[in-house]
């Protein structure tokens, strides 16, 4: 068995349900809104697709601005399930990816982040979870998450370790966008 690695051609960057509503009742969430906003922005110099949900936005809002101000015209599936692939929508915006490896982040990390990540696994996809970039109500509940994606399968990775496990070389293109982006 090979070990899984981060291959940017063949990952889709998801961000699960960072409404505005959740915001004030999470566990440090401007850290983690700031490292999705970096790893977005690393997937678009690096050409990796976003896909982006929403739990129920009647009820409980919409992503917070700083996030859909910088996605612009990425993939949007709203939805009513807790996990993603629950959601035919999904299901499908992924499937049109092609990508066989997903990067997820989001929250809340012990509700749909970990069963968003074991659908993916049970699906045959190759999951890896940014620790740095989910989270949810109690940093307990958002450790357990973690925990769980990781017994299930996923990799663990941090914002930083996973933009740079997409790049092979020093010397390439996008090594300096990635670098003043982590910095």
């Amino acid at each position: 068995m090979s070990v899984q690695r981060l291959r940017r051609e063949d990952c889709v960057l998801l961000i699960i349900d960072v409404q505005e509503a959740f915001v004030p009742s999470l566990y440090d969430p401007y850290p983690t809104i700031k490292n999705i906003l970096k790893l977005s922005q690393g997937a678009d110099v690096l050409g990796i697709p976003i896909i982006l949900t929403e739990q129920y936005p009647k009820g409980i809002g919409e992503t917070v601005p700083h996030i859909l101000d910088r996605l612009g015209t990425h993939s949007y599936v709203e939805k009513d399930t807790f996990s993603c692939f629950k959601e035919p929508r999904f299901v499908e915006q992924l499937g049109e990816t092609g990508k066989s490896q997903i990067i997820i982040t989001g929250i809340e990390a012990h509700v749909c982040v970990t069963k968003t990540a074991l659908d993916a696994i049970d699906a045959g996809y190759e999951v890896y979870v940014v620790d740095d970039a989910v989270t949810s109500r109690t940093k307990r509940n958002r450790d357990l998450g973690v925990r769980r994606m990781e017994r299930a399968g996923a990799v663990v990775e941090s914002t930083e370790s996973a933009l740079f496990a997409c790049i092979e070389r020093s010397d390439d293109e996008t090594f300096k966008q990635i670098h003043r982006i982590i910095k």
